[in-house]
């Protein structure tokens, strides 16, 4: 269904307007004289001119509200708002002027006076409720939905929708509950949390509406696709198509989505007798067309008919679509034009495809709030690296490679912002569900505009990153469609090798890895494959990892080499790109203020209570515990020396966490409040990644973008006292002057007393280091 201009590509349907009044009139209730019959006879025929006449002059002569109200109603059906307007005056103080109420507000809602169309919902919805007119009241609760959702106020969007569907129950009605049930979907939906969507898809399915079954599929047929499971999807909208009233958009868009399922199962023909099926149903010179040449061209491409998929879609591209589908076409457009043996129009073509992601950087959009959807952001970047690659052109190809780090950078702070299920029961109007989803868009619209403007999010030239890397040894990896390629940078100069790995392979090593540290083959395979021996610095330099998302999680100080760990030989720091790097070098190391070290703020980690006690007494601080851990104690720490932390980390709606005595510090905070301590220690679990969004939508790395110059975190979890006991070897042996070399004698120290490897090798560093050797 369509819900404003933000909704899914689906119409509201005919029978949808019907039920929520949006057409026709409604009977007229109570009325016994033939006067009231014919009124309500003229209505129920939608004749309504007449019935207009008939209701107005049963209202002149028995001054009866209910046949006002259907006048009212009659005149809503004719588009004259003026008079519903009048006839509201009339109906004030009568137990008809909520209903009445209704149909002013859609007069208003139509002229585009939101603020009175809204007061005039909510007085409706409050006198409709308090009359017990439950179907009404879900009427007027579904106004407020509306226009709150087409104004992007998600909060009260989701609570109105939620708000009538429990109206809708309570008045039985079944087809007005399926309605606002498909709103709850939508905002769900739209705003990335796919579970929630279902189970709102699936609660309105079960009602057993056979005129919503179709919509209804199709909405579960979509939510499969993007949980890509392709034959599921394929099942749910074949059952969407078996309704033959439904309209052309409908249909256009269950074809197209049949198409997307059938090019992902291989199945050609039957995609391409969709695609012929979705164009019958196009409108001429329709923005639409976007969309059926976008897939046309794909369909093109995987029969071998390059030239046809470039023509296909230059005209797409001329038709000036959308920025958002101008961008998907240009991709679409060098893929094409690199399969045809053209790098310079595929090239030209990558090229304006990244200018248009990168531009879609200075706002959020909806597709931001989709995960699943943030993966085909990277197409471009991929495309224009293996093009430069390829080519022997390492300057192009490390500078797609910083681009594209720089935009992942930023998505891995939407992903970790995770719109986790929020519906426990989409039947009820739940102020929980609203509240956390709606939580999550307005973590994500404060975190990001701040994200953008730390310089660690934004690319510089090359030229000036360049000449600030001499001296240091930094290792990138790029994932490059099915490829894993390996980035050495040594004093600025690049070199570039494919390696001997494929993405999903080394994703599943690299899952094992990080589950068990200790897992022997996972770790032969790793170190194998990632670090080939020309790509190290000297022993005892510093070494700098710019990992992909598909590395998660792996402890790089404990790959070997030469059957020794890593960390035996150099010490390891993770950065999020060459530009990050060189920004955080250039940071001044003037902390003077002291440390502050605080944890345990719910009294309930008696280690960490310990562990604060003793990194003060080391540093020569004043431990802040229990009530005294809140964000006065934190404020005093914005350039410091150390901030050193000990509590409880979680994620929530707002993403990453870490627990204070009052309230829960979210990655938004940390930059709003401008907390640049030049070291941070987060003795916290995971602190430093989640499992599949990559260490760059960590909390650690909020307090890089805010300032900080080095974060000791965690990669995964660690017991508590197991915590402690590494952080005051971190310490002991001088991380608090110079992390990285502190970081690699502790866990030398750790591997030469036998201590498991899940108790040391998750602990890493992010930052830039100090360049000098190692002693």
């Amino acid at each position: 269904m369509k819900f404003g201009k933000r909704g899914v590509d689906l119409p509201l349907s005919p029978r949808v307007l019907l039920r929520l009044g949006l057409v026709g009139c409604g009977l007229l209730l109570g009325c016994r004289s033939d006067g009231a019959k014919e009124c309500r006879e003229l209505l129920a025929a939608e004749e309504h001119a007449a019935a207009a006449r008939s209701c107005e002059e049963l209202f002149a002569t028995s001054g009866s509200p209910e046949a006002g109200l259907a006048a009212a109603r009659a005149h809503s059906a004719l588009g004259h708002g003026d008079q519903v307007l009048l006839w509201l005056d009339r109906l004030r103080g009568t137990p008809q002027e909520g209903a009445s109420l209704r149909l002013a507000a859609r007069v208003h809602h139509q002229r585009q006076e939101l603020d009175k169309a809204l007061a005039a919902f909510e007085r409706a919805a409050d006198l409709l409720r308090a009359a017990g007119d439950s179907a009404e009241a879900a009427k007027s609760l579904y106004g407020l939905f509306y226009i709150h959702w087409d104004a992007g106020r998600f909060r009260p969007a989701l609570t109105y929708a939620h708000a009538a569907a429990a109206e809708a129950e309570a008045a039985g009605d079944a087809a007005l509950r399926s309605t606002a049930l498909s709103g709850v979907f939508t905002i769900h939906y739209e705003l990335g949390d796919l579970d929630g969507a279902r189970l709102a898809a699936e609660a309105a399915k079960q009602l057993g509406l056979a005129e919503d079954r179709s919509y209804l599929a199709s909405f579960l047929g979509t939510l499969y696709l993007d949980q890509n499971r392709p034959a599921l999807a394929r099942l749910a909208l074949e059952e969407a198509l078996l309704d033959p009233a439904t309209d052309r958009r409908f249909s256009r868009s269950v074809h197209l989505n049949l198409v997307r399922a059938n090019l992902e199962l291989g199945e050609l023909d039957r995609a391409e007798r969709h695609l012929e099926s979705a164009w019958t149903f196009a409108e001429p010179e329709g923005r639409e067309q976007s969309a059926l040449l976008s897939f046309q061209a794909r369909l093109e491409r995987r029969r071998g008919r390059l030239d046809e998929a470039a023509e296909t879609l230059d005209r797409a591209l001329a038709q000036n679509p959308h920025t958002d589908w101008r961008g998907k076409l240009l991709s679409q457009k060098g893929r094409v034009e690199e399969e045809r043996g053209h790098p310079g129009a595929a090239r030209d073509a990558y090229l304006e495809a990244m200018e248009i992601v990168e531009g879609q950087r200075a706002e959020l959009g909806f597709d931001d709030l989709k995960p699943w959807l943030l993966e085909a952001r990277r197409q471009p970047f991929e495309g224009y690296f293996l093009l430069a690659a390829r080519s022997g052109d390492l300057t192009e190809a490390v500078d797609a490679v910083e681009r594209a780090k720089a935009r992942t950078f930023l998505d891995a702070h939407i992903a970790a912002v995770a719109p986790a299920s929020v519906l426990a029961e989409p039947t009820s109007g739940s102020e929980l569900g609203a509240e956390r989803l709606s939580g999550r868009i307005e973590s994500l619209q404060s975190l990001l505009p701040r994200l953008r403007a730390s310089q660690v999010a934004s690319p510089r030239p090359l030229e000036e990153i360049g000449s600030s890397l001499r001296g240091r040894h930094v290792v990138l990896y790029f994932r490059a469609r099915e490829d894993l390629w390996q980035i050495v940078v040594r004093s600025g100069a690049p070199e570039i090798r494919r390696l001997e790995i494929e993405v999903a392979e080394a994703g599943r090593w690299a899952g094992r890895l990080a589950a068990d540290p200790g897992d022997p083959v996972a770790l032969g395979v790793l170190s194998r494959a990632l670090l080939p021996p020309s790509s190290l610095p000297a022993p005892g330099a510093e070494l700098l990892v710019a990992a992909d998302p598909t590395l998660d999680g792996i402890p790089f100080a404990l790959l070997e080499v030469r059957g020794q760990p890593l960390v035996t030989r150099n010490p390891v720091l993770h950065v999020p790109s060459l530009n990050a790097l060189v920004v955080l070098s250039e940071r001044a190391r003037d902390s003077t203020a002291a440390p502050v070290v605080l944890g345990d703020p719910r009294g309930d980690l008696p280690a960490a209570r310990r562990e604060v006690l003793e990194v003060a007494a080391h540093l020569g601080s004043e431990p802040q515990v229990g009530s005294a851990a809140d964000r006065t104690a934190l404020d005093g720490a914005r350039r410091a020396r150390v901030l050193h932390l000990a509590t409880h980390a979680g994620s929530g709606a707002g993403g990453p966490w870490l627990a204070l005595a009052d309230g829960e510090l979210e990655a938004a905070e940390v930059l709003e409040r401008q907390l640049a301590p030049e070291l941070v220690v987060l003795a916290s679990c995971s602190a430093a990644s989640r499992r599949g969004l990559g260490t760059w939508g960590s909390l650690g790395a909020t307090f890089l973008a805010a300032g900080s110059r080095h974060v000791l975190a965690a990669l995964g979890p660690i017991e508590d006292e197991a915590a402690r006991r590494f952080v005051l070897r971190f310490y002991a042996h001088g991380g608090a002057a110079d992390p990285a070399r502190g970081l690699a004698r502790a866990q030398r120290e750790a591997l030469a007393e036998g201590i498991p490897a899940a108790e040391w090798a998750p602990f890493v560093i992010l930052g830039a280091g100090i360049g000098s050797p190692v002693s």
